[in-house]
């Protein structure tokens, strides 16, 4: 399902549910993206303040395809992107600005760090 929101602005819902907002800028030579959640200091209870930033962190040290620290952060260095998280009341964010060629690498790369983060205890300890 899409929308046309006005300025090329269009939203789409995909079949797994996962709204995708696009604003397309002709002859730009970069692109950003940007995946949010729900989280933050909203959503926690008092013996949790804090976990959802604690979580945005751990995500950074490895994933089901970039398994540590390293190969995540040179796998962004050769699309040319920078990786970035941050955590409000409300949500919490992954983003990369990258090149506009390497825009599907880029969200492959965002998709793992946010979707498939191992998470290991020893991280967490």
């Amino acid at each position: 399902m899409t929308m046309e929101q006005g300025g090329g602005i269009s939203s789409t819902i995909l079949a797994n549910g996962l709204p995708v907002i696009e604003m397309p800028m002709p002859g730009r030579l970069a692109a950003a993206i940007e995946i949010a959640f729900p989280g933050g200091a909203r959503y926690e209870q008092p013996g949790e303040v804090g976990a959802a930033h604690f979580l945005e962190h751990m995500v950074f040290k490895g994933a089901e395809k970039h398994r540590t620290a390293k190969i995540m952060h040179r796998s962004a260095e050769r699309l040319g992107a920078d990786l970035n998280g941050s955590t409000t009341n409300d949500y919490v964010e992954f983003f990369t600005v990258v090149r506009a060629e390497s825009v599907m690498s880029a969200i492959d790369l965002l998709t793992d760090i946010s979707g498939q983060a191992l998470l290991e205890e020893t991280h967490m300890e």
